[in-house]
């Protein structure tokens, strides 16, 4: 099966207002004391009573303490009230979303790095993924130029221009569709049994943004599982994965995924915030007895170990609609799969449109 990239995927993130000084809100840096020694000079009692030189000292030294805490509290505080007035909020986001990568045509695979071997042990599919050039050799990578028949929108604009062109007798050459860029993604067949296929990984990190592809054709069918997605897989699950378009054998449905470590929950959701629901977890087996658990539930932990779960589910947002995955999108021309990461208005939005 192929996987066509119609025209482009895009990365984008919001605007800065660069006259703002900054802090960095991610690290915070302690402020630490030295000292070479301290001196406690002692006077000989002048009241006709002894006192005790060690109990003298200590108090002292309790005082010494109690100020010296004081002091850095107020340095402190002063400090942060300082910081706030002057330095000002961390550096965010505003204004509109700003295009900072077009993937699309002979660029495409500038933007990635060709991963090569077997495949991650979460999904561990039974394939090779190959080199660029070796994919090229394997004629399962190209970058072709095509008319878009599926354009609708160009399409009724040259009826719209034929019943004007009817109208006015006009002879002039009418509009035509363009020829448009697509990559091509696929897998041969290897005389060892393991699939050759292909895995990019993006060169570019980012921590937030609006992510759009834009898909004419997925593969579908037993056997395969079509992914784009977000992760660093370094450091997996601690900084979290966003499965933006994910589809196992003849899967038709969208679903977008969330695999973290503890304490991310989707219980909280209010209701009538999303158009989806949530996927299932049932007949997990115990973790003790092995007896499956036949309770219904809604898989709204992102934990990937959470116990009542399937392993490495996650939370997962599931389409309404159906008919947006696999084969009815390629039946339909396609799809358009785009997700929003804001952690400054901490929210994930996904939307599909087939």
């Amino acid at each position: 099966e192929e996987l066509n990239l119609s025209r482009h995927v895009f990365g984008v993130d919001k605007e800065y207002d660069d006259t703002e000084r900054t802090t960095n809100h991610n690290n915070t840096r302690k402020s630490r004391g030295s000292f070479t020694g301290i001196d406690m000079v002692q006077q000989e009692p002048q009241l006709g009573f002894k006192t005790s030189t060690a109990t003298t000292r200590r108090h002292f030294n309790l005082c010494a303490l109690v100020s010296l805490a004081l002091a850095v509290i107020a340095l402190v505080t002063t400090l942060l009230i300082l910081g706030a007035k002057y330095v000002g909020p961390p550096k965010q986001p505003i204004g509109p979303y700003k295009l900072v990568e077009r993937q699309e045509g002979d660029d495409f695979f500038k933007y990635y790095n060709f991963y090569e071997g077997r495949d991650s042990v979460g999904s561990n599919g039974y394939l090779t993924y190959v080199s660029k050039e070796k994919a090229l050799e394997e004629k399962i990578l190209n970058v072709t130029y095509e008319t878009d028949k599926e354009d609708v929108y160009a399409l009724e604009k040259i009826e719209d221009e034929k019943e004007q062109q009817q109208e006015e007798d006009d002879e002039t050459t009418l509009f035509e569709l363009k020829q448009e860029p697509f990559v091509y993604m696929g897998s041969s067949p290897t005389p060892e049994g393991p699939r050759n296929s292909i895995r990019l990984e993006g060169k570019r990190r980012f921590n937030r943004g609006l992510f759009i592809l834009d898909v004419r054709h997925m593969p579908a069918g037993c056997g395969v599982w079509p992914a784009f997605w977000l992760t660093d897989e370094a450091n997996w699950p601690v900084n979290g994965e966003i499965d933006i378009v994910e589809g196992v054998n003849f899967q038709d449905t969208a679903k977008v995924a969330l695999h973290s470590t503890k304490t991310c929950t989707m219980n909280d959701i209010p209701v009538g915030v999303s158009t989806g629901t949530w996927d299932t977890a049932q007949g997990i087996p115990d973790g003790k007895t092995g007896i499956p658990d036949m309770t219904l539930r809604y898989a709204t932990n992102c934990f990937v170990y959470d116990p009542h779960q399937w392993l490495n589910q996650g939370c997962v947002a599931v389409d309404l609609e159906g008919n947006s995955l696999g084969i009815p999108v390629n039946q339909q021309g396609g799809g358009i799969y785009v997700l929003e990461w804001d952690p400054i208005n901490r929210h994930i939005r996904s939307w599909v449109f087939t």
